[in-house]
């Protein structure tokens, strides 16, 4: 990007971001009146604000969200005994398989996959001891091997 196309977005954003003197906000008004392009670029550049302000405004949470947030996880966790905050005295039964809560205590992919991974490492560690004795073996060879005959110098 060149210089002037950078001066020219920083000059736009200024405009739109309202950082502009009364004077430069004139200049560049009638820069704009003049220059259709220019024109079509603050344009363009106002959409875009405008869509990524009402964008942030579907996502902003309400003034109350976090009193919200703090009051359902205190309910969540004075709801059931599974669900204490950390330092509270553990429940006296253990949790179960067949407690709606089982889930917590095991994740089939994720076993799934650490037994996936736990087969791939005892492959690479075979994979690698064969090669590393195949090395072995040819190092073993090489200096079994008698020295070569000296030969006769050339005339």
């Amino acid at each position: 990007m060149s210089d002037a196309s950078e001066e020219l977005d920083v000059l736009i954003d200024d405009y739109l971001d309202g950082r502009m003197d009364l004077d430069q906000r004139v200049q560049f008004e009638e820069r704009m009146s003049r220059d259709p392009q220019l024109r079509h670029k603050v344009l363009s550049a106002t959409q875009s604000v405008n869509m990524v302000q009402q964008a942030l405004g579907w996502v902003t949470p309400s003034e109350d969200f976090d009193s919200k947030v703090s009051n359902k996880i205190t309910s969540i966790s004075q709801s059931g005994f599974n669900f204490k905050p950390a330092g509270a005295k553990a429940p006296d039964k253990e949790l179960t398989a067949k407690d709606v809560d089982a889930k917590l205590l095991a994740d089939p992919d994720a076993a799934r996959e650490n037994k996936r991974l736990l087969i791939i490492g005892v492959v690479a560690v075979v994979i690698f001891a064969i090669a590393a004795a195949a090395v072995m073996v040819s190092i073993g060879k090489k200096t079994d091997a008698p020295p070569p005959a000296p030969t006769a110098p050339a005339k």
